[in-house]
C-alpha cells in the first residue's frame, strides 16, 4: 500500500479562532451521531464530562455482578482480582483494588496479574495459581470471555466468578458474570471501550447501588411527551400510583449547565448526571481513579469519540491539576510516575499517556516484569512507589534496548532474505530474537513495508507472535483459519497475538502465506489517500494556531491529531540527528520554530538538495526538554 498525501482546505479561507474551531470539529465529527458530536463541543474542564458517560446499568449482568460481589464482602470471602499483564489489565485491576480496599475497609482481597511464564488468559499455569490462592471469588479482568471450560471447572470447585473485558465474543460463552459490552445480548451503546474504564464504571455503579438515587424514577414533563427515566436509562410508563416519581426540569439544567451543547445530547445522560451529584463523595472517590481509565483508553487504542473521549479529557484535566499541585489527592504510583517522567508543573496530553505514561507501564509486562507495574499502581504509601517507579523506568530503558536489538536482527533478516518482502504479508522468526516487545517490532514492520506483519520469537520452550494490521484488515480472522496450528489466540481486529510450538512455526509460515491471499481480497486498498485538514503558509505555524487546534483535544485513535499542510516550503539548516536517522531543520518564513521528522532525514536530505522547495504535511505540538517547553511541527509527510 502507497500514501498519497494531498492539501486540504486552505487556512486564509477562515478567521482564526472560533471559525477555524467549528470547520474543524463538523469535519471531524462527519458521520457521528449526535451524542458524539456533543463530546467535541463541549469544553468545561474536568468532572463536567461525566454528563456523556453511559449508564452501567445498560451493561450485561451488572446487577448480578454488584450482588455477587456484595455478597462475598458481606460473608468475609476471600476475592481475588486476576488481571492481565498489559496496560489494560493492569489498570484495571489497580482501579477495583484501590476502590475496594477504601470502600470496604474489611475487605478479604487479594491481586495478582499474569506473570511471564503463563500464557494468554486462564492458562494451566493461571488455574494453579488461582487455587494456591484459595478464593470464593475470582474476578478476571481484560481476559477471560474466551474461557468458558476453566471458568465453569472453577465453579465445580467452589469459586466463582465475574469477568470483566471487552474482546470478541466466541461460539461458546461462560455461565458465570460477564460484564462485556461485546455480548451479543448487550444494549450498552458503546462496543470499543476498555477494560478499565468497565472497572471504573463498576466502581461507580455500586456507589450508585448503594445510594437513594438506586432505582429512582424520574420523569420529564415538559416535551411532547412524558418521558420516565430509571438509573440512567428510559424506561416503560410506570404505574403513577404505585411509584414515587420525581420531576426533572430539564430546561432549567441547561441553561444552568450546559449552554455549550445543543438540546440533542439523550435525556437519560442529564438525568443520570445530575443523580451522580446527589450521591455523596461520588466524584471525589472516583476522579483520582479516571487517570487509570484514561490511560488504559489510549493505550487500547479506544475510538476517542464520546464517552471515550470524555474520559480521557477528564484523566487529562485531573494529571494536570496534579501535575501542578502534588498535594491533589491522588495515587501514590500515579503521583510518582508524574513526578518521575518529566511530567511535573505540565497540562498533561493524550500524547502524554499514549507516548509516555502508557509505554512505560507495558514495558514491565513486555519485560516478563508486570510485577513491577502492578506493584507500582497498588502502592499505598510515596515511599513504596517511589522504589517502583525507580524500577520500572530501568525496565523500560531495557525494554527500548531489547526493541533496537531486535529491530536491528529484523532488518538483516529481511536483508538477506528480500524476497519474503514480496509476500502480501510479513512473516519473521530467528530463534535468536527475544520475546517481549513482538508487537512493537511488528508494527514497525507495518510502518516500514506498508502491509501486515507477523513477528515470532521463541519464549520459554516455545513461541509467542504478534500480528498488526496495515488498514481495515481483521486479524483475527487470519488466525481462525490457521487455529489448527496454534496454542492460543486473541486480540482485537487491528492487532492479535498467539503461541505457537516452535517445531510448527514453518508449517505456520506457509499456512500464512497461502491464507493471507484469499484474506486479503476484501482489503484490497492499493493507494492511501491522506489529505491535510488545513493548508497553512510557514508564517501562521504560531502558538496562535496550536491554542485553536487545542480544542479538538484529546487526540489519538478515532481523532487523530490535525493534519497541517505546506506547500512550496523551503528548508533551511537541514540537520542530521540520531546516526543520520533523524533530522530538525528550520522554514524560511516560520521564525523560529523547528521542524522535526523521524527515520526519513536521508532520504529527505536528497530530495531538499535536488528542489528548490518541498510540500510538507505534520502536525503541530508542544515539545518539553530540560524543563523548557517549546513550539515544533512534526513532519509525517512530504513530497
Amino acid at each position: 500500500m502507497s500514501i498519497q498525501p494531498e492539501h486540504g482546505y486552505l487556512l486564509q479561507n477562515f478567521t482564526l479562532g472560533t471559525e477555524i474551531r467549528e470547520f474543524l470539529i463538523q469535519k471531524r465529527t462527519k458521520g457521528l451521531d449526535s451524542h458524539e458530536i456533543n463530546s467535541f463541543q463541549f469544553f468545561k474542564k474536568g468532572i463536567s464530562n461525566a454528563i456523556f458517560f453511559h449508564s452501567p446499568f445498560l451493561l450485561p449482568d451488572i446487577i448480578p455482578s454488584i450482588k455477587q460481589l456484595l455478597a462475598s464482602i458481606e460473608n468475609e470471602e476471600k476475592i481475588l482480582l486476576y488481571g492481565d499483564r498489559d496496560t489494560d489489565g493492569v489498570s484495571s485491576t489497580a482501579i477495583l483494588y484501590h476502590f475496594l480496599k477504601k470502600e470496604f475497609p474489611s475487605i478479604q482481597l487479594e491481586a495478582t496479574t499474569s506473570s511471564k511464564n503463563e500464557a494468554y488468559g486462564l492458562c494451566p499455569e493461571a488455574i494453579l495459581k488461582i487455587k494456591k490462592f484459595k478464593p470464593k471469588l475470582l474476578i478476571t479482568l481484560d481476559f477471560g470471555t474466551s474461557n468458558a471450560n476453566e471458568i465453569n471447572d472453577l465453579a465445580k470447585q467452589g469459586i466463582k466468578s465475574i469477568v470483566i473485558d471487552h474482546h470478541e465474543i466466541p461460539s461458546q460463552t461462560i455461565d458465570s458474570c460477564l460484564l462485556n459490552p461485546k455480548r451479543i445480548d448487550s444494549i450498552y451503546p458503546e462496543k470499543k471501550i476498555c477494560t478499565s474504564f468497565l472497572a471504573w464504571k463498576l466502581s461507580l455503579a455500586i456507589l450508585y447501588y448503594k445510594s437513594l438515587e438506586y432505582n429512582k424514577i424520574y420523569k420529564i414533563s415538559n416535551t411532547k411527551e412524558i418521558q420516565y427515566f430509571q438509573n440512567g436509562i428510559r424506561i416503560e410508563n410506570p404505574n403513577e400510583n404505585e411509584a414515587e416519581i420525581f420531576e426533572f426540569n430539564k430546561e432549567a439544567k441547561i441553561q444552568e449547565e450546559y449552554t455549550s451543547l445543543n438540546a440533542s445530547i439523550p435525556d437519560e445522560l442529564y438525568i443520570f448526571y445530575e443523580q451522580l451529584k446527589k450521591i455523596p463523595d461520588l466524584f471525589r472517590k472516583l476522579t483520582p481513579l479516571s487517570s487509570l481509565a484514561g490511560i488504559g483508553t489510549i493505550t487500547d487504542m479506544m475510538p476517542l469519540v464520546g464517552e471515550n473521549r470524555a474520559m480521557v479529557r477528564l484523566a487529562c484535566d485531573y494529571l494536570s491539576e496534579l501535575s501542578s499541585n502534588l498535594n491533589t489527592p491522588s495515587l501514590p504510583g500515579i503521583k510518582m510516575i508524574l513526578t518521575h517522567t518529566g511530567l511535573l508543573g505540565k497540562k498533561v496530553s493524550s500524547k502524554d499517556l499514549g507516548w509516555g505514561i502508557g509505554p512505560l507501564l507495558n514495558s514491565a509486562g513486555r519485560m516478563g516484569q508486570t510485577e513491577i507495574a502492578f506493584d507500582l499502581l497498588l502502592a499505598d504509601s510515596d515511599q513504596a512507589a517511589e522504589s517502583k517507579i525507580k524500577e520500572l523506568i530501568k525496565t523500560n530503558e531495557e525494554r527500548k534496548e531489547r526493541t533496537k536489538r531486535n529491530v536491528y536482527k529484523t532488518e538483516k533478516f529481511f536483508q538477506r532474505n528480500a524476497h519474503l518482502t514480496e509476500k502480501p504479508i510479513l512473516f519473521c522468526y530467528e530463534p535468536d530474537l527475544e520475546p517481549g516487545v513482538s508487537g512493537i517490532v511488528a508494527t514497525k514492520l507495518v510502518e516500514t513495508f506498508q502491509k501486515p506483519a507477523i513477528f515470532i520469537t521463541p519464549d520459554h520452550g516455545q513461541a509467542r507472535g504478534s500480528i498488526r494490521s496495515c488498514g481495515s484488515e481483521n486479524v483475527l480472522d487470519l488466525l481462525k483459519e490457521a487455529q489448527d496450528i496454534l496454542n492460543q489466540y486473541g486480540g482485537h481486529p487491528e492487532a492479535g497475538g498467539f503461541s505457537v510450538e516452535i517445531h510448527r512455526i514453518p508449517e505456520l509460515q506457509e499456512k500464512i502465506y497461502s491464507l493471507s491471499v484469499e484474506w486479503l481480497k476484501n482489503f484490497d486498498t492499493p493507494v492511501q489517500k491522506i489529505i491535510s485538514d488545513l493548508k497553512t503558509r510557514a508564517q501562521d505555524l504560531d502558538k496562535n494556531l496550536f491554542n485553536v487546534l487545542e480544542y479538538l483535544e484529546p487526540t489519538g485513535h478515532g481523532n487523530p491529531p490535525i493534519l497541517l499542510s505546506i506547500e512550496k516550503a523551503k528548508v533551511l539548516n537541514f540537520t542530521f540527528m540520531g546516526n543520520g536517522k533523524h533530522a530538525r531543520f528550520k522554514l524560511l518564513g516560520a521564525g523560529n520554530l523547528k521542524f522535526i521528522i523521524w527515520n526519513e532525514a536521508e532520504r529527505m536530505s536528497r530530495i531538499v538538495s535536488l528542489q528548490e522547495s518541498i510540500d510538507l504535511w505534520g502536525n503541530l505540538e508542544l515539545s518539553s526538554f530540560l524543563g523548557k517547553t517549546s513550539l515544533q511541527f512534526l513532519v509525517t509527510h512530504y513530497s
